[in-house]
C-alpha cells in the first residue's frame, strides 16, 4: 500500500514537472506540434515551409529568413511595418536586388506565388500615368506586382508577358483600385497544370486568368533578368512600404491564401496586448521613418520565472511526501 502511494506520487510530480516545462520553451517543438500553429504565423506556420524559397520580413535588413537568397539593399530604409519593420522606398532610386533567385522557376514552365504587404505612400510617380510602377518581380521582362495610376485612380495590381502565335508579345494584367497609405495583402498565383494567372488582394480571388488564351508565357531572359523588391534599378518605382515578402515554388490555394492574409492579423493582435500600437499622423510619402523594433514573438517569457516556478513546485511536493512519511512512520 504504501509503495504504491510513493510510486502515485512520484508520477504527480513529473506530471507537475512537465506542464511547468512546455511553456518554459524546453518542450516548446514537442508542444508547437501537439498544440498547431500559434499567432506568430508570419513566420511561415501557416503554409508549409518546404516550398517557400523565400521570405524577407525586413527588420532592419534584407536577409531572406527561408532560404539563402538574400538581398542587396540600394538605398532603402526601414521604418514601421505591417507587422514589426517595413522595408521603406522613396519611389526615386531605392530598391533590394536579389541575385540569389533562381530566374529559371519565372521561365512559364514552374508553378508560383508571389506575395507580400503593400502600402503606397504617395501617388506621384516617376513614370507617365498608365505606366506600371513595378515593386516586385523580375526586371526587364514584364512579370511581377506593381502599382500604376490610371485617369487619377490608384491601383494595384501584377502582369505577365506572353508570346502569341504570330511571335508578338502581349501583356495579361490584372488590378483593382486602392487608397493611399493603407496596407494591402497582395499575392499572384501561377499554375502551370491549369495555365491560370490569379491575384488575390486581402486574401480575396479578384480574378483568374486563362494565360493559355495569350499565347506561351515568357517571363524571363536570363541575360537581363534581375529580381527586385521595392522598384527597379532603372529606378521606375514609386513611395511605399513593404513588409513580409515570400515566394513560393508552388500555386498556393485561395485558403491558403486567405490563411497567410488572416495569420496577420493575429500576430498583429498579440503585438497590440504588448503594448505595441499603430503609428499614426504618418506624413504623406514618408511611411513613418522611424525605426521601431518590435518582439515579434509575443508570447516570449523570461525563462527565469518559470524555473522558479519549477522549484517550488518540487519543494511542495518535496515537503507534502516528507509531512506525509512522518505521519506514516508515528
Amino acid at each position: 500500500m504504501k509503495k504504491r502511494k510513493i510510486i502515485a506520487l512520484l508520477i504527480l510530480v513529473v506530471l507537475i514537472l512537465l506542464v511547468a516545462l512546455i511553456p518554459s520553451g524546453l518542450l516548446g517543438d514537442f508542444w508547437k506540434k501537439i498544440s498547431g500553429p500559434t499567432g506568430n504565423t508570419i513566420s511561415g506556420n501557416v503554409i508549409s515551409e518546404s516550398k517557400l524559397i523565400a521570405h524577407y520580413k525586413f527588420e532592419n535588413n534584407v536577409l531572406d529568413s527561408a532560404g539563402h537568397n538574400n538581398g542587396l539593399n540600394h538605398g532603402c530604409s526601414f521604418g514601421k511595418g505591417k507587422v514589426g519593420n517595413a522595408l521603406i522606398v522613396d519611389g526615386v532610386d531605392d530598391f533590394v536586388s536579389v541575385s540569389g533567385i533562381n530566374n529559371e522557376m519565372f521561365n512559364g514552365q514552374e508553378s508560383f506565388t508571389l506575395a507580400t504587404w503593400y502600402k503606397p505612400t504617395s501617388d506621384t510617380f516617376r513614370i507617365p500615368d498608365g505606366e506600371q510602377s513595378y515593386f516586385f518581380g523580375g526586371t526587364f521582362n514584364n512579370y511581377g506586382l506593381w502599382l500604376n495610376k490610371i485617369g487619377g485612380a490608384l491601383k494595384l495590381g501584377h502582369s505577365y508577358s506572353a508570346k502569341n502565335s504570330d511571335g508578338a508579345y502581349v501583356s495579361i494584367n490584372d488590378s483593382e483600385e486602392v487608397e493611399l497609405n493603407t496596407w494591402y495583402y497582395l499575392a499572384s498565383t501561377y499554375d502551370y497544370n491549369s495555365k491560370e494567372i490569379c491575384l488575390y488582394i486581402n486574401g480575396e480571388l479578384i480574378r483568374c486568368t486563362d494565360s493559355s488564351l495569350y499565347g506561351e508565357l515568357m517571363l524571363v531572359d536570363k541575360s537581363k533578368s534581375q529580381f527586385s523588391i521595392g522598384g527597379l534599378p532603372t529606378g521606375f518605382s514609386s513611395p511605399a512600404a513593404i513588409d513580409s515578402t515570400k515566394i513560393w515554388n508552388y500555386a498556393l490555394s485561395s485558403d491558403e491564401i486567405k490563411k497567410e492574409y488572416d495569420s496577420y492579423f493575429e500576430v498583429e493582435s498579440e503585438e497590440q496586448e504588448t503594448g505595441i500600437e499603430e503609428s499614426t499622423g504618418e506624413q504623406e510619402g514618408q511611411a513613418a521613418s522611424e525605426s521601431l523594433p518590435v518582439e515579434t514573438d509575443s508570447k516570449a517569457r523570461s525563462p527565469i520565472l518559470y524555473w522558479l516556478l519549477v522549484v517550488i513546485i518540487a519543494l511542495s511536493a518535496i515537503i507534502l511526501y516528507l509531512i506525509y512519511e512522518k505521519k506514516e512512520n508515528r
